[in-house]
C-alpha cells in the first residue's frame, strides 16, 4: 500500500507539474523547413488519439502560411508528385526525425481551395488550428499559401487536457493518503 501510494504521489505530481494550472503542455517554438512545397507529418508521427492539440506556425519569411489536418490518404494523393519534407517521428519534449521526399515543386491546387481538410487555417505570418486527434490516420500539412517552394516556419505544439492539473493533484493527495494508511497498518502495537 505504501509503494502504491508513493507511485501515485510521484505520477500525480508529475502530471500536475507537466500540465500546470492552465491544463496545457507547450513545446516550442521549433524551427522546421523544407526546400520543397510543404512540411507534412507521417501518420506514425501522430500515433495518439484523443488529446486536444493546438498547432501554431509562424512563417520565418512573414509569408501567407497554410496549416491543415487531413486524412493521410488525401494528403498522400495531394503531395504524390511533390517535393516536401516529411516529419517521420516526433518525440516529446521535442525531437523530430525528418526525411526529404523527392518530386517537383508543384501541387495540383492551392491548399485553401480543397474541401477535404478536417481543420485548417490560412493567415499572413502566423496560423494556428486546434483539433482533437481522431482515431483515423491523419497528417498535419504546412505550406506557403501560394505553394512557393521553400517553407520555413517555427512550430509550437500545445496539448490541452481539461482537468489534468486538478486530476494530478487529486491523484497525489490520494497516493499520500494510501501511504499514511499503509504506514498506520504496518506499525505494530507495543
Amino acid at each position: 500500500m505504501i509503494l502504491l501510494g508513493a507511485l501515485l504521489v510521484i505520477f500525480g505530481a508529475a502530471i500536475a507539474v507537466l500540465f500546470g494550472p492552465d491544463d496545457e503542455v507547450v513545446s516550442g517554438p521549433h524551427p522546421l523547413s523544407s526546400k520543397g512545397i510543404a512540411i507534412a507529418t507521417a501518420p506514425s508521427a501522430i500515433g495518439y488519439a484523443g488529446p486536444t492539440v493546438q498547432v501554431r506556425v509562424i512563417s520565418a519569411d512573414e509569408r501567407r502560411v497554410f496549416v491543415g489536418l487531413a486524412h493521410d490518404v488525401d494528403v498522400k494523393d495531394y503531395l504524390a508528385d511533390s517535393a516536401y519534407t516529411r516529419v517521420d517521428m516526433i518525440s516529446l519534449p521535442w525531437d523530430t526525425t525528418t526525411s526529404q521526399v523527392a518530386g517537383d515543386d508543384s501541387a495540383a491546387r492551392l491548399p485553401a481551395k480543397l474541401d477535404w481538410w478536417l481543420v485548417s487555417e490560412t493567415a499572413v505570418g502566423e496560423a494556428s488550428m486546434t483539433f482533437t486527434l481522431p482515431d483515423d490516420s491523419v497528417d498535419v500539412v504546412v505550406t506557403n499559401a501560394d505553394l512557393r517552394p521553400g517553407v520555413r516556419i517555427e512550430a509550437t505544439v500545445t496539448a490541452l487536457r481539461s482537468g489534468a492539473f486538478v486530476g494530478g493533484l487529486g491523484m497525489a493527495v490520494f497516493g499520500f493518503g494510501l501511504m499514511v494508511v499503509g504506514r498506520v497498518l504496518t506499525v505494530s502495537p507495543g
